[in-house]
This record gives C-alpha cells, structure tokens and sequence, in this order.
C-alpha cells in the first residue's frame, strides 16, 4: 500500500504568496514492490503546475548537484545582488 509523507513546503520567492514547492516521500508508490520516491510539486497560486517523481537512490546526485549551485551563488557577488538595481527584495520589477 502507497503511503505518502509530507517532508517540507517551501515558499517560492515570487509576487504570489501561494507559490511553493511540496516535498513528499512516497513508499511504494506504483505497489507492493515499487522503489521508494522523492515527489516535488510546484503549486503556482496553489495550483500543481508541475511534478517530478525521483527514485530514491537518485536523491544522493540532485542534493550534489543543488550544492554545486549553491556554492557557486556563494562564490558569485554578482548573483546575490541580482535584484539590487530593482530595489526590491526578490524579481518581478516595479
């Protein structure tokens, strides 16, 4: 039987205040003897827009490849202050 685990929902930092990501661990997930999966929903104005399903033995690869990206927004100034000429704290201009 699928069971379904809520791990995190994460704020986007759009204009909309209902723009998140939703993090679940799905055991089970096409039955009895499926691999385990990370599922990320994108909800825009709480609506899904968009899901990926990840095997759990890929979770290791995309937590690399996020830190990856991480590291270099660190090392970059220029990507921190990316809205800094709008004086606004996140996009979307005026």
């Amino acid at each position: 039987m699928k069971t379904v685990t809520k791990v995190d929902s994460i704020r986007l930092a759009h204009h909309f205040k209902k723009d998140s990501i939703n993090i679940y661990y799905v055991d089970k997930p096409h039955g009895e003897f499926s691999d385990s999966i990370v599922k990320i929903e994108i909800l825009e104005n709480d609506r899904i827009t968009g899901e990926v399903e990840v095997p759990y033995e890929n979770i290791d690869s995309i937590i690399d490849n996020l830190t990856k990206v991480k590291e270099n927004f660190d090392r970059n100034p220029k990507i921190e202050d990316l809205h800094d000429e709008l004086a606004a704290n996140v996009g979307g201009g005026q």
